[in-house]
């Protein structure tokens, strides 16, 4: 299962899954130990859902140190939500001693990246903290720079991918694993071949059945979202355990 091989990204997904009950059993140890691997291994959304575990008590009891300590490496990863959450617990002293100016640093962080509720705090600072407003002009009016002609050495990006696609399929064919999971990348995406969901399922599949990591994680993704399958929580977890 994904604790013993610490595939990051299928740690993270059943994690989120044991925390909430979606799809399984709610567990919260499992969740902490999940999401922990996850986290252990900088992945950012694992990171701030591992500071929320701990920040709402999901486990019993709230523990605002660990929170933070999850919130800050995945802010320090630039997880907007995550900058919020630590500069929101900062400059309100909530639950820790209270750091206007390290709490506004983070704020105005998740503000640049997209989190309307930062300005909402820092609006109740004083005048001297407001949010520095965003110079748009100046990133949309830089001078376009012109394309040059192709040269005849050049080949069209899509008949490079098409050439490649066509040395995967034929890799794939004969068996090799990690081309399998390509080419069902490749008819997932629509890279080089016409997008076709139920033809990536098949070559995904062939690679997960043969213990391919990254290919357990993109079939449960698959199911858990119902992309050219059926939509099934219990194979979803199946596949991402198995991941």
């Amino acid at each position: 299962m994904a604790a013993i091989k610490g595939h990051a990204k299928a740690s993270y997904y059943l994690g989120v899954m044991y925390m909430n009950g979606d799809g399984v059993t709610k567990n919260a140890a499992r969740a902490e130990e999940l999401l922990t691997i996850a986290a252990k291994k900088n992945h950012a959304e694992a990171q701030y859902e591992l500071g929320n575990f701990y920040y709402f008590g999901h486990n019993g009891s709230k523990d605002v140190k660990q929170a933070l300590r999850w919130y800050q490496a995945a802010a320090e990863e630039r997880h907007a939500g995550a900058q919020f959450q630590l500069g929101k617990v900062l400059y309100g002293g909530l639950g820790v001693e209270e750091d206007r100016k390290l709490g506004q640093k983070w704020l105005e962080l998740a503000y640049d990246n997209g989190v309307t509720d930062a300005r909402e705090i820092l609006n109740t600072a004083t005048a001297d903290t407001k949010i520095k407003a965003k110079n748009v002009a100046s990133k949309t009016n830089k001078p376009k720079t012109k394309s040059k002609p192709p040269s005849k050495a050049d080949k069209p990006p899509t008949k490079v991918a098409e050439s490649k696609s066509t040395q995967e399929i034929r890799q794939a064919k004969k068996g090799n694993v990690d081309a399998q999971y390509s080419v069902g990348i490749r008819f997932l995406m629509g890279d080089g071949v016409e997008k076709n969901s139920l033809k990536a399922v098949e070559w995904i599949r062939k690679a997960a059945e043969q213990d391919h990591a990254g290919a357990q994680y993109q079939l449960g993704i698959m199911y858990r979202d119902g992309v050219g399958v059926s939509n099934s929580e219990s194979e979803a977890v199946k596949w991402l355990r198995l991941a």
